[in-house]
């Protein structure tokens, strides 16, 4: 009988962290789409797909899943809102590989963020993408026409004085703010005619944080991600925390205020595991 017992309990305990295995699994590789429709009378019509957050993962070999994903879409262009790579270079010609690929079908727009700027094979990430023909912007604006629309987009480095080398490299010496002030580029970008869209890696600097906080300018849309969609996405309860916000952060994932559109991002980081928070891939149907 005692012997009964214990096999019904190891039983049970095995089917219980198989589940715990598969619905992890589920839960982290599953690849959500979210469609947010906008109105602009500033453009036609421009569909746009928001990538955030990879962190050198990978969906189906050389990221095969997440290209067919983005392509079904049909988007006119793709922005990319940083934090492609792991710190670490893990998968770099592969992120490389697949953003390559995805540019030869359609326009895609990259900034960094902390992992890019964290990690030493930054510059060669930055080097291989412009060498495929990828727009990368470093606190600079850029123009493009999409379906017949004009599009400015301003992409932000907003490392404040850091580099794209590791803390203590002899080389780390750029200053991206040196040259550039981000209010000025935002009142610039605040005067053209057509869509304005801001580039930024850290959400909280839409309303929270920044000198002054960017919604006070002028502009149409703003992509962001490195929240993470919260890591956790508990229901009634929201996002549980996000870097740079904290415990139950403002901007975690989704749309706010008609104009900031956080992605919850596709990979992780230091913590493995989502939860009813899959990685996301973010299209912005402009009308």
């Amino acid at each position: 009988m005692r012997r009964k017992s214990r096999n019904r309990f190891l039983v049970i305990s095995a089917f219980i962290v198989l589940f715990a295995l598969v619905f992890g699994y589920y839960q982290n590789n599953k690849l959500e789409v979210s469609t947010y429709h906008l109105t602009n009378e500033r453009s036609g019509p421009v569909r746009i797909a928001h990538l955030s957050d990879l962190h050198g993962k990978q969906f189906g070999t050389n990221n095969r899943r997440l290209l067919e994903t983005v392509l079904d879409q049909e988007p006119d262009l793709v922005v990319v809102t940083g934090d492609s790579i792991h710190f670490t270079g893990m998968n770099l010609e592969k992120v490389v590989g697949f953003l390559s690929e995805l540019n030869e079908t359609v326009p895609v727009v990259v900034i960094s963020g902390n992992q890019e700027w964290r990690s030493r094979e930054g510059d060669e990430f930055i080097g291989s993408l412009r060498a495929h023909g990828v727009i990368y912007l470093e606190n600079e604006i850029y123009t493009l026409v999409a379906d017949g629309s004009t599009v400015h987009i301003l992409g932000l480095d907003e490392r404040m004085g850091g580099s794209t080398h590791a803390p203590g490299d002899p080389s780390d010496q750029h200053d991206p703010y040196e040259t550039q002030d981000p209010a000025a580029l935002l009142a610039e970008l605040a005067q053209m005619p057509g869509l304005r869209i801001v580039l930024s890696h850290y959400p909280q600097y839409y309303a929270l944080e920044g000198n002054p906080p960017y919604n006070q300018f002028d502009f149409d849309l703003m992509f962001s991600g490195h929240a993470h969609g919260g890591q956790w996405n508990l229901p009634g309860i929201g996002g549980v925390y996000a870097h740079g916000q904290g415990v139950m952060p403002q901007y975690y994932r989704g749309l706010y205020d008609g104009r900031l559109l956080v992605s919850a991002g596709l990979g992780n980081s230091g913590f493995p595991l989502r939860l009813f928070n899959h990685p996301q891939l973010v299209i912005a149907q402009i009308n």
